[in-house]
């Protein structure tokens, strides 16, 4: 199953993609894809919810009652939030780095 666009709360979109697992019975992989203009102006996709190897999140469709619209909405907010934590590391080094430059050296407090 796949559905182009799926707009995040961000207002971000992805295709997203829903695929039985291979692995495991009652599992189902979330793909999700953004959207990009590749050459000569054509639209394409690329994967970006890798979680290990190269595969997509499974979820066990019976955590989710079989709903697989939660289970794209899960996998999105959980990616975006990934993401937003990720930035938020890096201001605060950013921000540590800053304040270490203009310390004057003085230990003794």
């Amino acid at each position: 199953m796949k559905k182009f666009p799926v707009i995040s709360d961000r207002a971000n979109e992805y295709r997203v993609y829903v695929k039985e697992c291979r692995l495991f019975v009652d599992h189902y992989d979330v793909y999700v894809y953004e959207r990009y203009i590749g050459w000569f102006g054509r639209e394409r996709f690329r994967f970006i919810n890798e979680s290990l190897m190269g595969y997509p999140r499974s979820y066990n469709a019976n955590e989710f009652n079989f709903d697989f619209i939660a289970m794209a909405k899960h996998e999105i907010k959980r990616m975006e939030d990934s993401w937003e934590a990720y930035e938020q590391r890096e201001q605060l080094k950013v921000e540590a780095e800053r304040k270490f430059e203009e310390w004057d050296g003085d230990c003794r407090e």
